[in-house]
């Protein structure tokens, strides 16, 4: 049985991503943490966003693959699409 060390290993999630990049207002829409782009601006002074340990409130700010995003408890890393496997990317995403 392994013991915890009271830190909470955080699974990461692999987001595929086409183009060489996607704007995080586009990535929180492809998540369902937003419904229109338009609403990301209004979402990201609300909520806290890390992109590669860093606070990020720009909706433009580009995502590329091995970026990884923080938004709560919950942990992404984007990879390239064309390299991905169907296992990394959740279904609908």
């Amino acid at each position: 049985m392994r013991e915890s060390s009271g830190k909470s290993e955080a699974k990461q999630t692999s987001v595929a991503i086409r183009g060489g990049w996607i704007t995080l207002g586009q990535f929180l829409k492809r998540l369902a943490y937003i419904r229109t782009g338009g609403a990301a601006k209004a979402w990201l002074q609300e909520n806290q966003v890390l992109v590669n340990g860093e606070p990020e409130t720009r909706r433009g700010r580009k995502l590329r693959p091995g970026d990884t995003v923080q938004i709560g408890e919950e942990s992404y890393v984007c990879v390239d699409a064309d390299v991905a496997t169907d296992e990394e990317t959740p279904p609908g995403v």
